[in-house]
């Protein structure tokens, strides 16, 4: 396993992260630990976007716009 240093983090980013992994019930570095783990899980939106952008000109747009709106607006309220 790889050992990582991080140079210059500001205090209040810190403060943050110490606050967030004690309501975690979790050592601050078990905490970093968790949360960078789950970051390199997930692919990251540019590859994300790419995908879709090249699904719709293979596959075009099923739904107009004003339908893809009608959607986002049902949960609102």
């Amino acid at each position: 396993m790889a050992d990582l240093s991080i140079p210059d983090l500001p205090d209040d980013a810190y403060d943050e992260l110490a606050a967030r992994a004690e309501c975690a019930g979790l050592a601050v570095e078990a905490y970093i630990r968790r949360e960078l783990v789950a970051l390199a899980q997930e692919p990251p939106n540019e590859r994300l976007l790419g995908e879709v952008r090249e699904r719709k000109a293979s596959e075009g747009t099923r739904l107009p716009a004003e339908e893809i709106i009608r959607f986002r607006d049902l949960d609102r309220p």
